[in-house]
């Protein structure tokens, strides 16, 4: 997942999320890529973007890392696997998302930031008093025979009121305000990090998951 900016500024996105099969014969070595999640933007100095999380990659499936959160030095969100949210300092745009990967971020207003894009939906756009949330992710059985979600966007900030943007469903990090700090996205799931002011939540590393049928 993507790192968030700090200053109010727009949620990471998250990191791409994709599924496939494939056939390999027994006693071989494969590698795998677990892609870190993205820094938040530094607090040295108010609104600088976040920094785009890493790739994940098994066999010849690579996922792309979320976008960054835009800041007040890149107003845009980042593109990624899903794009990051835009920046609350002049209306930035959302980052857009790499095809089959996710969704786009959430483009901001003035002092709201947009959310993060998600693997399941768009992150929503920041409107007057609100910031946008992340978009949600995608619900996924492998792992444990049961759905669970990952690759949510994280939530954008505002300035000056709590009404900050939520984390979507599968890992993504509530955004904060003023007063409340962010969340960071959740380890093992490609979950975008949550943008406050002026703190900043890092993405979420990503997951491999890999389910064997012996025949």
């Amino acid at each position: 997942g993507g790192g968030c900016a700090n200053g109010g500024g727009g949620g990471g996105g998250a990191g791409g999320l994709l599924t496939g099969s494939v056939s390999k014969s027994g006693g071989t070595t494969y590698s795998v890529v677990i892609g870190a999640g993205g820094a938040g933007g530094a607090i040295t100095g108010n609104g600088k973007k976040g920094v785009a999380g890493s790739n994940s990659s098994v066999f010849s499936l690579t996922a792309i890392g979320g976008g960054f959160g835009g800041g007040d030095d890149n107003h845009a969100g980042g593109n990624g696997g899903s794009g990051g949210g835009g920046s609350r300092s002049t209306s930035g745009s959302g980052g857009t998302a790499t095809s089959g990967h996710g969704n786009a971020g959430g483009s901001a207003i003035a002092n709201v930031g947009g959310g993060g894009g998600g693997a399941g939906a768009n992150g929503s756009n920041g409107v007057s008093g609100t910031a946008g949330s992340g978009g949600v992710g995608l619900s996924n059985s492998l792992r444990t025979g049961s759905g669970v979600f990952y690759a949510g966007g994280g939530g954008g900030g505002i300035e000056a009121t709590n009404q900050h943007g939520i984390g979507g469903n599968g890992g993504g990090g509530d955004g904060g305000d003023h007063d409340e700090a962010p969340v960071a996205g959740t380890a093992n799931t490609g979950g975008g990090g949550g943008s406050s002011y002026p703190a900043a939540g890092n993405g979420g590393s990503g997951i491999v998951i890999i389910s064997y049928k012996f025949q």
